[in-house]
């Protein structure tokens, strides 16, 4: 079961993930993420280090809310993931779809 927290500091949003991004969890999700969009925040930092899973449908979720962030304007940072995620992230390629930006200065646990 995937939950999240959110935690709003001067200019930055930080959202931490527990659990699996599956398709199980990702729509009741959406629509409560996108609340962050209208808060005054330039930049959303992600933790995924309490991940252990994403499926396919999962990686849609976080590829849509990283790029729904910087349409609105936002800077998206990765900050941290574990190391299977990551791999995943790296055999998709997923660093050159979303940008190499998003993930300076991530920590791989």
């Amino acid at each position: 079961m995937l939950t999240y927290t959110t935690t709003f500091q001067k200019d930055v949003i930080q959202v931490t993930f527990q659990g699996d991004i599956d398709s199980e969890s990702t729509d009741i999700f959406q629509e409560e993420l996108a609340a962050l969009f209208l808060l005054e925040a330039e930049s959303v930092v992600i933790e995924l280090e309490d991940v252990g899973f994403v499926d396919s449908t999962g990686i849609g979720f976080i590829l849509g809310f990283i790029e729904t962030l910087k349409t609105a304007g936002k800077k998206a940072v990765m900050a941290s993931i574990t190391e299977d995620v990551y791999e995943i992230f790296q055999l998709l390629q997923i660093e050159e779809i979303i940008g190499d930006e998003v993930f300076e200065g991530i920590r791989i646990v």
